[in-house]
């Protein structure tokens, strides 16, 4: 076990490596920047940065917990804040816009790599399990003691279904090229309007066979996330 004092000096020089990556990124373009670039703005050698950072997915992977561990403090505030779901569920959208804001460009690039169903950092990725489950998670936590009203068969998936409605507003935010990105705002505002009637209308009597249907395909997409990439895809 690594005494403390070489700990910290450890995990303070990932920090100095991480910010680095992110001031480059920011500045040259995630794909124009390299490992070699990270390094050299860290003043070590580009084997000494493997030791911290074995690739670029992984620097944006960790850039990605951080802005999750942000987002849960946020939803956390929310719950208390509000039992509306609608209310909770607009705010972590745009808390996370509003994370974002600033690196905007980067997260274009991201979003095209994010498409490629090969990339660790697509949000379906197996490598991306553990951000997407914590993201869930949050979203879960939203749920639980709002003022929802969903059928009984499609609530245990509710979490998952809003979980791609949350990446689409953030896909659609990052391309939005309206003047202070007023289409986002507008598709937001309209789009749970309508989560909210489809959600009621979930409850209404002979609605079952629907909400099993709906269930069932919101289950297959989430599965094909935990599937191994099979070899030649």
């Amino acid at each position: 076990m690594k005494p403390k004092r070489t700990q910290e000096r450890s995990q303070k020089t990932r920090q100095e490596i991480f910010e680095n990556a992110l001031e480059l990124f920011r500045e040259k373009g995630f794909e124009a920047t390299t490992m070699r670039d990270i390094a050299e703005r860290s003043e070590m050698a580009v084997g000494a940065s493997y030791y911290y950072f074995k690739s670029k997915d992984e620097l944006v992977t960790t850039y990605y917990l951080e802005l999750e561990d942000a987002s849960e403090v946020e939803a956390a505030r929310l719950i208390q804040a509000s039992k509306s779901l609608r209310e909770r569920i607009q705010g972590v959208v745009i808390f996370k816009i509003q994370q974002l804001q600033k690196d905007r460009r980067l997260v274009q690039v991201l979003a095209r790599v994010a498409g490629d169903p090969r990339s660790p950092l697509s949000p379906f990725a197996i490598e991306s399990r553990d951000i997407r489950d914590r993201a869930i998670a949050m979203i879960e936590s939203l749920i639980d003691g709002s003022d929802v009203k969903v059928g009984e068969e499609l609530r245990p998936s509710l979490a998952k279904l809003l979980w791609l409605y949350y990446l689409g507003m953030i896909f659609l935010w990052a391309h939005d090229r309206s003047a202070e990105r007023t289409r986002t705002k507008t598709v937001l505002g309209h789009s749970l309007t309508l989560i909210e009637k489809v959600l009621w209308l979930s409850t209404l009597p002979l609605t079952g066979t629907i909400n099993r249907t709906v269930r069932a395909l919101v289950d297959a997409i989430y599965e094909t996330t935990n599937d191994p990439a099979e070899e030649g895809s």
